[in-house]
Formats: structure tokens, C-alpha cells, sequence
């Protein structure tokens, strides 16, 4: 005969039936749990653990959800309405090259060495660590708004080493280097935006995103609202820019509204053009593809063997400001990071004449002129020798 509890305490009690020991909880969410063991022992620890869930509110009920199931449904309801089409489909395409293994494993019973398994793969296959990491980060997420969602009790990707990205190796260009470009581009359809992206250190898509309407030019400044990017499904879109951080605002000096002006004026000149809203467009006024943007970059890199690349450009901005003792945060705030030390980590490089100029520091230090050696002081209770 089952003994009576209190109230949330459960009932344990011998199955003569069926043989074991029985256990019979209630669940915050009203739900009767009941589980037989063989053991009494057994039993009495499964109830004490569960009847500390429910006090610690750690409890997650039983779901036969998969993985599977899961990362669809985050995908729709969390990545989607939040985030830009490229990034949805880079996601979308990630996880399904890579989870097919533990696709139809329950959600509460994925172990990080599924994950640790997956990764192995993944470097037998000689895939870069940095996309192992960028699906490690991908599935820390998943997990964590499984756990949020009370699907899961413990995100297993916490217990899982992070993946170390080799940073890769970005050539970056000084004051002289980017001026030279800058006359290089001049005449050619993109020079306003590879002006933009080394005044500003705007990523491609943004710039290519800009509208007239983003510009403000009484009170000097420009909006990134917005960012043209390429679809897996080869569409041309309008996206929101990449984070929260990337919407913001620019101030723009006079040098960077002659050259707007200048680039307007040309618009307003030509039939094709004079009604475009974008800055950077094609012949026809509307927006530039990227990859079009890329050819006519490339074009110009050739023409002046200066090796850089778009983004090399927008790191280049970034270490030039350093450089000029910009505060790390106001450079943060102008490439659009929330984390500052990403910018540092990630986006500071040392110069070419790094070595030469600490070296400089360092001998001027130790070969100024000579100091007279201080005379020793005199104990002031000795007498002098006689």
C-alpha cells in the first residue's frame, strides 16, 4: 500500500503487479509523472532529483522533439523574422550539411559528444576551423533558445571547447597606399563607393544599399539602414544590415559631401540615372551587384598593384585610426561592432614599419645623453677620515 505524502512530495510505492518500485510526482505544469524501477534505491533518488528540479524551477517536461524538428523550427521562428535572407540560408545550408547524424536524435538526450563527433568529421573532411566554428556558434544558439523554450535543461554545447579560427591573413594598406587608389578610381562608376569605403570603412553591401534619402546633407550624416546582398536563390535583395549595431549613424566631413554632391550632380546629368535612389548604381539606376562591384574593384587593384582587397580596405580604415590614437570605441562604433574587443582583436593590424619605429622608440630611450652618476650619499654620523 502506497504510504500518503504531503503535498508535492510524490508517492513511492512497491508494484506487487508488475514487480519494482513505483514512483508518482506531479509536474509544476500539472502533468502526472509515474516511472518503475527495480531498485528502491533507484526510485527514491529519481524522485529526490526530480522533486529538486521542481523546487530549483529547473524542471523540462518530456518531449519527443528531435533535432531535426527543432533547428527547422528555430530557423523559422527566431533567424528568419530577425535576420537578413543570406544569413537564414547560410544558417539553413550549415546545419544541414552537418547535423544528418543526430537529425532524428530527441533534443534531451543530445550529448556533447555528438557535437564533438561532429566536429571530428568535419576536420577529417579538411573543412577550415573557422567554419567549425562559425557552426559552433551557429548551434550554441540553437540550443540556448532550445533551453529559453524549456525544451532542454542543459545546453550541451557549453561543455564543449570552442573551436580556434585561424585569423585569416588580411593585407592592409597605409595612408599613401589608399590615396593612390582613391586617383586610381577616379572616372570610374564605383569611385563614390570605394570613397565611401575608405572614409567611412562601410562593408560592400551596405554601401552598395546606400539611398540618396540615407543622407542627410544639412546636418551632415548618413544612415545605414540597409544592405544589398545576393540570395542562395540568386535574387538581388535589400536586407537589413548585419547586426543591431550595424544600423547607425555616420558623420560626414565636407571633403565626404563635395564628393556626394559631385556624385549627384553626374546622376541628375544623365537620362538613365537622374532618378535613381541609390548612390552606387548600375547604368540603369539601380542597385549594383556586388559581384559587379567586386570585377570593377578588382580592375583597378590590377591597374595599380596595390594588394588589398574590399574588405582589406575596411580593416585598413581601422588600423589607420588606431594608428592616429582614435579610442577604440569610436572606431567600433564606425564599423558598426557591439564588441569592442572584436575590433581590436580582429580589425587592428600593425603597420608595415611597425618594428622599425618601436625599434626607434626603444634606441632613443637608452642612447640619450649620458647622466652624471649621482654621487653616493654620505652617512651624516660618520666623521671624515682624518
Amino acid at each position: 500500500m502506497a504510504k500518503k505524502r504531503s503535498n508535492n512530495e510524490g508517492t513511492l510505492y512497491e508494484d506487487k503487479e508488475k514487480g519494482g518500485y513505483r514512483v508518482q510526482l506531479t509536474a509544476p505544469d500539472g502533468k502526472r509523472i509515474s516511472k518503475r524501477f527495480k531498485d528502491s534505491g533507484e526510485a527514491v533518488k529519481w524522485k529526490n532529483d526530480k522533486l529538486s528540479e521542481f523546487g530549483k524551477g529547473q524542471y523540462v517536461a518530456p518531449t519527443k522533439m528531435t533535432v531535426k524538428m527543432w533547428r527547422t523550427q528555430w530557423l523559422e521562428e527566431y533567424i528568419l523574422p530577425k535576420r537578413r535572407t543570406k544569413t537564414y540560408e547560410d544558417y539553413k545550408a550549415l546545419l544541414n550539411n552537418h547535423l544528418l547524424t543526430i537529425d532524428e536524435v530527441p533534443m534531451q538526450e543530445v550529448l556533447p559528444y555528438h557535437i564533438t563527433k561532429i566536429y571530428n568529421a568535419m576536420r577529417k573532411k579538411k573543412l577550415a576551423e573557422s567554419t567549425i566554428l562559425k557552426l559552433h556558434s551557429i548551434l550554441h544558439n540553437l540550443f540556448k533558445q532550445a533551453r529559453i523554450s524549456r525544451l532542454i535543461l542543459i545546453n550541451p554545447i557549453e561543455d564543449i571547447e570552442r573551436p580556434k579560427a585561424v585569423r585569416p591573413d588580411i593585407v592592409t594598406i597605409d595612408e599613401k597606399e589608399m590615396q593612390l587608389f582613391l586617383n586610381a578610381a577616379k572616372g570610374t562608376r564605383i569611385y563614390t563607393g570605394i570613397y565611401l569605403l575608405a572614409h567611412t570603412a562601410m562593408r560592400l553591401g551596405e554601401i552598395l544599399g546606400i539611398r540618396w534619402s540615407d543622407i542627410n546633407f544639412k546636418e551632415k550624416t548618413l544612415t545605414v539602414a540597409q544592405s544589398i546582398q545576393r540570395t542562395k536563390a540568386n535574387k538581388l535583395s535589400a536586407e537589413l544590415p548585419k547586426t543591431e549595431n550595424s544600423v547607425r549613424t555616420i558623420y560626414l566631413d565636407d571633403n565626404i559631401l563635395d564628393v556626394l554632391k559631385e556624385a549627384r550632380q553626374r546622376q541628375i546629368g544623365d537620362d538613365d540615372l537622374k532618378h535613381s535612389k541609390y548612390v552606387t548604381c548600375n547604368n540603369k539606376g539601380t542597385a549594383l551587384e556586388p559581384r559587379r562591384f567586386a570585377k570593377e574593384f578588382d580592375e583597378i587593384r590590377a591597374k595599380t598593384g596595390i594588394d588589398t582587397t574590399r574588405h582589406g580596405l575596411r580593416h585598413s580604415v581601422a588600423s589607420i585610426l588606431i594608428d592616429k590614437n582614435v579610442a577604440i570605441p569610436e572606431v567600433a562604433a564606425l564599423l558598426g561592432h557591439a564588441d569592442q574587443a572584436f575590433t581590436y582583436r580582429t580589425y587592428v593590424h600593425p603597420r608595415k614599419d611597425a618594428t622599425k619605429k618601436a625599434s626607434s622608440v626603444i634606441s632613443r630611450a637608452l642612447n640619450t645623453k649620458k647622466a652624471k652618476p649621482r654621487k653616493p650619499a654620505q652617512d651624516k654620523d660618520k666623521k671624515p677620515d682624518k
